[in-house]
């Protein structure tokens, strides 16, 4: 497996040497609102009405961060950020990169927002493109589900999760190595792997940031989570919030095939199952007086409410 994973790695920097530039724009939900797909297409037809297709490369990918600037736009290897761009900017933006930086739509690399921030999670967003398995394996993904599955009992497995301190990401930050323990002593022969991408914190996005800008790197998460605790399917809820989340037409995520390290060449066989529901809406606001003014005709079918909160706050309605 992991000569595949090399060969795939070699192949894809290789393809990637021949190009001088690589004009990056991000794809994530907060700048395609903005209209980043309008702008994407509008760089591969400049940039093939120039005959600068061996030269220059237009790739989308995932978040660039600062979503209130968007639709984002960073060419490499000079790392530029380029900040509200329009159609109308394509031109100058292709002739920019012989000409230095088009200082209008620039943003300064200096600024806090950037400078402060260590990326663990998110590392590959911005950089990989997200519907491109070869992008994410050339950037060492799936190296640490390689090296458990040949050189790593399941065991050893939990063991280096619970000596990394790893914990969930929610409020209540529990130990990642502690429950997969414990689902791995759990008696019983069919076991699951439960990806809770529901979006549960209004307008928070957090799951939707990882999804849809390094999806493999939840698929290979889950598998060694899976290969851990002794299970062969896994599940991801994503929740369809807005009217332009698109819905997988396979019934697969992306990536979910995944072809150069499938079942067949795993110790492990895991099979990854996705379902795509539209969900529904899930908090309500309550107030002192213990009246529901959000939902409150969807509150009412689905039963009492809950008991009321003493202040206003944000109550999980979890019928």
């Amino acid at each position: 497996m992991r000569e595949k994973l090399n060969e795939i790695t070699v192949i894809e920097e290789q393809a990637q040497e021949q190009y001088e530039h690589s004009v990056n724009v991000c794809m994530a939900a907060g700048c395609l609102s903005s209209g980043s797909e309008a702008v994407k297409e509008s760089l591969e037809k400049e940039i093939g009405r120039a005959g600068l297709e061996r030269w220059c490369q237009v790739k989308g990918v995932g978040c660039l961060g600062l979503c209130s600037a968007g639709p984002l736009v960073e060419v490499k290897p000079e790392e530029t950020m380029y900040g509200n761009v329009a159609v109308d900017d394509v031109p100058d933006l292709i002739a920019s990169l012989n000409e230095g930086p088009l200082e209008r739509l620039q943003l300064p690399s200096d600024a806090p927002f950037f400078r402060r921030q260590t990326r663990v999670v998110l590392e590959n967003s911005g950089r990989i493109d997200p519907e491109r398995i070869e992008d994410y394996i050339a950037s060492e993904g799936y190296s640490a589900l390689v090296t458990a599955l040949t050189e790593m009992t399941p065991a050893q497995v939990i063991d280096e999760v619970m000596q990394s301190g790893l914990r969930g990401r929610g409020g209540a930050g529990y130990p990642t190595g502690l429950k997969w323990t414990t689902v791995a002593k759990a008696a019983g022969t069919e076991k699951h792997v439960i990806c809770n991408a529901d979006e549960g914190d209004p307008g928070a996005f957090m799951d939707r940031s990882v999804l849809e800008s390094d999806p493999h790197r939840v698929l290979e998460g889950m598998t060694l989570a899976a290969y851990a605790i002794g299970a062969s399917q896994g599940f991801i809820y994503v929740r369809r919030v807005s009217a332009g989340d698109p819905a997988p037409e396979d019934g697969h995520p992306p990536g979910a095939a995944i072809g150069h390290v499938g079942p067949q060449h795993l110790r492990h066989a895991f099979q990854l199952q996705h379902r795509h529901s539209p969900g529904r809406r899930r908090f309500r606001l309550w107030r002192r007086d213990g009246t529901d003014r959000i939902h409150r005709r969807q509150a009412a079918s689905r039963g009492p409410a809950h008991p009321t909160p003493p202040k206003w706050a944000c109550g999980d309605s979890l019928r």
